[in-house]
Order: structure tokens, then sequence, then C-alpha cells
């Protein structure tokens, strides 16, 4: 990118207790829709008070959430998460080859793939599913909550691929290969194209044998209303995944 990715970071209850100075943890990358930035899930969407919650209740192990600012510090920049030929960022790169490891190494994770998940929501939850389908070695389980699953204009109106070849490569619809993920796909019925991509998306990874939920929300969508509550489906679904926390070695 040429310059710092920001993130906000979530840490599980009892990080920080010596007692478990030794213990491991999942990780969850949560990625922001457009307009947006590294603070919206936790502001609008209450992450952190649900992951406490859920921990609290044992309904899902402790885990780290990563947050990252795809915006690049300007909420108004939409990068769709992507690699743009156009505008030569590549943020689906800084993701995998930058964050990823950085984050392995300044946190306790689980650095393996079965224990590492990606979802988002509207342009995160696209983002998400695209960059888990070009990197099966990098995550087991993407979410997608009201997302899209064609590439997109930008919510201001401009072209980031820029060619077929770019869109096609950045098209879920048109990547669905058999391959080891765990993905779901959360989508109100109000959400209009969106909500048909997410059926097509659905046939084709039923087609491909890729083993995924697709909860179809009767109802109004794209809202922090709608994501604060079904963030716990997505966290509820990615923890069925997930083995235990572990020692450090």
């Amino acid at each position: 990118l040429g310059q710092k990715m920001k993130y906000r970071v979530y840490l599980p209850p009892g990080y920080d207790d010596p007692r478990f100075a030794n213990t491991r943890y999942p990780v969850v990358y949560l990625l922001h829709g457009a307009p947006g930035g590294m603070h919206d899930w936790v502001d609008g969407g209450s992450a952190n008070q649900t992951a406490d919650a859920l921990i609290k209740t044992r309904t899902i192990q402790p885990l780290i959430i990563i947050m990252p600012d795809g915006s690049l510090d300007d909420p108004h920049h939409d990068t769709q998460w992507g690699n743009s030929p156009v505008t030569g960022e590549r943020v689906e790169d800084a993701l995998i080859q930058d964050l990823l490891p950085a984050m392995d190494q300044t946190y306790r994770t689980l650095p393996g793939k079965d224990e590492r998940a990606i979802g988002g929501l509207s342009a995160g939850g696209y983002g998400a599913v695209n960059i888990a389908l070009h990197h099966p070695e990098a995550f087991s389980v993407a979410f997608s909550l009201s997302g899209y699953f064609l590439p997109e204009l930008t919510y201001d109106g401009h072209d980031i691929w820029g060619s077929d070849a770019a869109r096609t490569h950045n098209t879920p619809l048109a990547n669905v290969a058999q391959q080891a993920l765990h993905i779901q796909i959360i989508q109100a019925s109000d959400e209009g194209d969106s909500f048909v991509q997410a059926g097509q998306f659905d046939q084709a990874l039923t087609q491909h044998g890729i083993d995924h939920e697709f909860l179809r929300i009767d109802g109004q969508g794209h809202s922090w209303d709608f994501w604060r509550d079904h963030l716990l489906d997505a966290l509820k679904y990615t923890n069925r995944f997930f083995g235990a926390a572990q020692p450090g070695h």
C-alpha cells in the first residue's frame, strides 16, 4: 500500500491474566462496509459486547477479533477490499501478506487456517468472501452479512476494476470451486439485487459441494440493527469450526 493500515483489535476476557499467559486464540477478521472504517463494528455493531456476552455464557470460545481499516484512513474511500488495477491499491494483498503475519507476531493467535475466519457487512461481506475464495490456504471460514457477490461500482459511483479480467477475478459467483471452506450467508429479504445474488451464490456453493449455510431473514436488512443482531449468528457459526483455545508451545 505504501502506507500504514490501521486496525482495531478485540482481545477476549482474561487475555492479560497471567494464568493464561501461554494461551493462544482463534482469530476472526471483521471487515467494515462503505463508507466506513475500523471503528464501525464496535461503535455501530457492538462487536465487543456481543463477543463478551457469547464468551461469558460459553456459547463461543474466547477469540481475538481484528478489525482493519480497508478505507485507508478515509471513511469515504471505498476499496471493496480488493486489488485495484485502476487505483493501484492492493488492499487484499496488504491484508494477506502484511496484516495476517503481523497480527500472528503481535498477538497470541492460533496462526493456522483452521483457526482463522473472515467476515464482514455489505462491501465487507463481499470482500470477505472474495478474499476467502482467493485464499483458502489462509481461512477456513467466511461469512457475509448483507453482502453482494458480483463486483460493483464504489458506493459513490467509481469503477475500481477497469477490465473484464479484473471483474471476473473478483466475482465470487464465478470463482466458486471445490475447496475446504465453510461459508455463511446472512441476507434480508428486502435487499433487492443482493438478495438475488445471495441465492445464486447459495446455488453455486451447493453445486460445487462447498459446506455452507444460507440464512434468509424476513424483514428489513442493511442496517446496524440487522448487523448487530446477526453478528451473533455469524460468531456462533464460526465457532463451530474452531478448535479449543490452546496453550502455546
